[in-house]
């Protein structure tokens, strides 16, 4: 795994093919690494790969040609969930990557351009555009006549992962109770949209909140007329995050505008919601003596107040994320009391009593280091309400033995790159274990306020069936990390004008490796009458533009529960390109 340059000049070059190139095998490497200066870097440039694959093709810095990586003899292969974030023509560059294979880029512009710009694909796009903007029904019959060229053009570049989707989408009204949103938010109308909004699934402002919001939206105005330009669409959107987010931000500290004392509505909402999640899950817990709860991730676009470069400030109270940490902390705790003193010794009795006998596989100071996290571990609400049922307690000590155990594997061969691994698996292994048992908040947090070592303790603690229960987490968890692991619920606490985004934050959970049964259950908190009723309209616009452009089996094929009402899909069925693979 190479994260940083310090992990490429320890690895060790070869001669191979006429020049220094690093030795066979397969690599991880961040792609900020292809950036920097240097001889290794050169190194790894000059490497004769058999394949790349780019994850999270959609965030590539630069042309994959361009970077160096590619050979005449190289395979490429393009990973993204989300292929273009806000336009079609954002396809043009991953359509460009794809015929980088001989590392040319201008060569690959054109052939690219070539089937991007060609007449039946911009005479489609142009179709969808009068229907989507327009509603003339006479484009679909245009459209539809191109459907199928340009399916069989694109299938040779892309494909599209059948899979199912196994998601269900509420709103949350004010008091927490989640709306089934029937039939398929993304596929809605202006209509369709309007009339589930008007319904009693969203939150509606309190008489004061209306008003502080009306005014707020009125200073807003007055400052565009002088001419102060402020940014209307970030300081609404504070607004209805929390009331501490816009007071310490840039507008709200000019504005001066008191605030009610009383919580936001939303934290309200978000609170209620997440008390019946837990104690749900609690009744569950004791009826089938699992080992562990279905966990809660919310995703805020908000972690603090503003600085000039608008970066967070820090992890105090005052900002969203600081907000409902210290809520949703309360909240749990309330439902979770603390372990009495001699439950606690006993809890510490018997997981001392395991390391103690496997010792020996350890050293001094992770002997050491595991101690200090089992004992405060004891001492957890998490941990002693999970192992006060006999069955997840002996689970307990049979995984920390055979972890223990793993870390004593040595290995065989005196080959330094080998003993480097065998080292590096053992450092990996060694965290893993103590981040399983060291995260003591309930609630905890996923934003760039704290460090990379916190995020990770935290990423591995959600990924246990111990704490943090809640993970809140901003723009930096959304994509590259693994948060299925026992996550069943996901809130969008703040909307997003990029339904990419959310395609993103929900594809932390909706994926392989969920211990839980069943869908993944999706909740907007969405204040009615407001800014956020926009953001929504816009957000489901581009979704049904992705959905057309690159469709998801689940509509082609009419995997459709019977019992939701339907909405008219036969627009969708005519023009929508078919990129499923085809069978060899």
């Amino acid at each position: 795994m190479l994260r940083r340059l310090s992990d490429l000049k320890d690895t060790r070059g070869v001669r191979r093919y006429g020049s220094n190139q690093l030795p066979p095998g397969c690599y991880i490497t961040n792609s900020n690494l292809l950036f920097r200066e240097g001889q290794k870097v050169t190194q790894l440039k000059r490497t004769q790969w058999d394949a790349v694959i780019a994850d999270e093709a959609h965030r590539l810095p630069m042309p994959l040609a361009e970077t160096g990586l590619l050979k005449s003899k190289t395979k490429v292969v393009l990973l993204t969930a989300t292929p273009f974030q806000l336009s079609p023509g954002e396809l043009r560059s991953l359509l460009a990557d794809t015929f980088a294979t001989r590392g040319d880029a201008a060569e690959a512009q054109q052939r690219a351009a070539a089937c991007y710009d060609s007449e039946d694909f911009r005479m489609y796009r142009d179709c969808l555009k009068r229907y989507f903007r327009h509603q003339e029904e006479s484009a679909l019959s245009d459209a539809a006549k191109r459907k199928v060229d340009i399916s069989n053009a694109l299938r040779q570049r892309m494909i599209r992962n059948p899979k199912r989707d196994r998601r269900l989408y509420s709103f949350v009204d004010g008091e927490g109770v989640p709306r089934r949103i029937p039939g398929n938010l993304f596929e809605y109308g202006d209509l369709e949209l309007a009339a589930v909004l008007r319904g009693h699934g969203v939150i509606s402002l309190p008489g004061r909140d209306t008003a502080i919001y009306l005014q707020v939206r009125n200073q807003l105005a007055e400052a565009c007329a002088e001419g102060k330009k402020p940014f209307v669409a970030a300081a609404m959107r504070q607004l209805l995050s929390t009331y501490g987010q816009f007071q310490q931000s840039q507008f709200g500290q000019y504005a001066r505008r008191r605030l009610p004392a009383e919580e936001h509505p939303k934290v309200r909402a978000v609170k209620n919601l997440l008390h019946e999640i837990i104690e749900g899950q609690i009744k569950a817990s004791h009826a089938r003596k699992r080992g562990w709860f279905e966990k809660v991730l919310i995703f805020t676009t908000f972690v603090g107040a503003e600085t000039e470069n608008s970066q967070a400030r820090s992890e105090r109270r005052y900002g969203t994320a600081g907000t409902l940490k210290s809520e949703l902390t309360r909240v749990i705790c309330e439902l979770l009391p603390m372990p009495r003193r001699e439950d606690i010794h006993q809890l510490r009795h018997e997981l001392l009593s395991v390391l103690h006998a496997e010792r020996h596989y350890l050293e001094d100071s992770e002997y050491d280091e595991l101690t200090t996290c089992l004992r405060v571990f004891a001492g957890s609400r998490c941990g002693h309400y999970l192992l006060s049922h006999k069955p997840n307690l002996v689970r307990e000590k049979r995984y920390l033995r055979s972890q223990i155990r793993r870390l004593g594997g040595k290995a065989t061969s005196d080959d330094p790159e080998e003993l480097r691994r065998a080292a590096d698996r053992r450092m990996l292994r060694l965290e893993a274990l103590v981040h399983r048992y060291s995260t003591r908040d309930v609630v905890a947090r996923y934003d760039g306020s704290g460090s990379q070592s916190d995020r990770d303790r935290h990423l591995r603690g959600f990924n246990s069936p111990y704490a943090p229960w809640v993970l809140i987490a901003s723009a930096v968890g959304q994509e590259g990390i693994d948060l299925q692991k026992f996550c069943s619920h996901v809130i969008h606490y703040d909307l997003e004008w990029n339904p990419a985004k959310l395609e993103q934050r929900e594809g932390r959970v909706d994926r392989q490796g969920r211990e839980a049964d069943g869908p993944v259950r999706v909740y907007f908190l969405v204040c009615r009458d407001t800014y956020d009723e926009r953001v929504l309209h816009t957000m489901i616009n581009r979704m049904r533009w992705h959905q057309v452009l690159l469709p998801n089996k689940r509509f082609l094929a009419g995997e459709i529960d019977p019992r939701e009402p339907r909405l008219d899909e036969k627009w969708f069925r005519k023009v929508a390109l078919d990129l499923r693979p085809r069978e060899w």
